[in-house]
């Protein structure tokens, strides 16, 4: 058995794969909110995906840690994947690899002080994945304006981040946004979004090259030891990255250890989905520890208790 742990509103994104692949995954996936895990007195020994950790507040995190270790310690067989002790979120993820030259942009917290980076920049959340939370800034002036406007639209300084713009359009003039999940030790392209905009969210249109560029993307491995280098560093065994080419290099945008893969109301490529999707079954099933699911260990007080 695999616990699947994600916050309750977003269980929605391996929801749809379970249930859009349920002969090939024979029940051997189980969805659980992190409210359950950290109310539960015992947990099947299992292996265990700590999935959506982005989302998480602090004392989530501090939470999902202690579950986290109660589990390492109560039985050998019980496989643990994206430990919340050692991940690297947005904002420590994207700084890092900038210092150690990876990205060539920067990201700074907007509750700091006004930093002297690299315009233009655009705010957005650190703490969920629905894209930036402004157009393109062009100044300091507009910046200081961007953030200080934040408050009063109902948002809070302490949880954005200011980010350095780092986007170029390729020979045909799209926007292009590659994607490449990692499942236990297996790294593997899912797709190659295009789109007129600087934010690609979605494949905004298809042509030909379109097409033949995705299929050729998802069959590739010429990224993957340079996509699970970022994997590494980010200490992540479970999730996806998403990046893009800039000026000949590899410029990594985030991580994101909840993707939606289930292709579910997203366009998609049919040849590349067809053979992305059977690997990715294998991958995530792979992750299957060897014990009966009926066994349980206790969670002690200690590590259900508030933070």
């Amino acid at each position: 058995m695999i616990i699947f742990l994600a916050t309750t509103p977003h269980l929605y994104t391996m929801r749809d794969f379970v249930e859009d692949n349920h002969d090939r995954l024979g029940g051997r996936i189980r969805l659980v909110g992190y409210s359950t895990l950290f109310k539960a007195s015992a947990a099947p020994v299992a292996s265990y995906i700590f999935a959506d950790l982005e989302r998480l507040t602090l004392q989530g995190m501090e939470r999902a840690a202690r579950a986290w270790q109660q589990l390492c310690e109560a039985d050998p067989r019980i496989r643990l994947f994206n430990d919340p002790r050692q991940v690297k979120r947005r904002y420590e993820l994207l700084r890092h690899l900038y210092t150690e030259r990876i990205n060539s942009f920067n990201i700074y917290r907007a509750n700091d002080a006004l930093p002297d980076c690299r315009y233009p920049v655009f705010l957005r959340r650190e703490d969920d994945h629905s894209g930036p939370s402004t157009a393109l800034i062009r100044d300091a002036i507009a910046l200081r304006s961007a953030i200080d406007a934040l408050p009063g639209q109902g948002r809070f300084r302490d949880n954005h981040v200011i980010t350095e713009f780092c986007g170029a359009p390729d020979d045909t003039g799209a926007y292009v946004k590659y994607g490449c999940f990692r499942v236990g030790d297996a790294i593997m392209p899912q797709n190659r979004l295009v789109g007129r905009q600087w934010c690609v969210k979605k494949f905004e249109y298809f042509d030909e090259t379109v097409v033949a560029r995705d299929l050729a993307y998802v069959r590739s491995d010429e990224h993957n030891k340079a996509v699970r280098r970022v994997f590494d560093t980010a200490q992540v065994e479970y999730g996806r990255v998403d990046y893009s080419i800039v000026d000949g290099r590899l410029e990594f945008y985030e991580l994101n250890t909840n993707p939606h893969n289930s292709y579910r109301e997203m366009d998609a490529i049919p040849d590349s989905k067809s053979y992305f999707t059977p690997r990715f079954i294998d991958a995530l099933l792979a992750l299957d520890c060897d014990a009966d699911p009926a066994e349980r260990v206790k969670l002690t007080a200690k590590a259900r208790q508030p933070a």
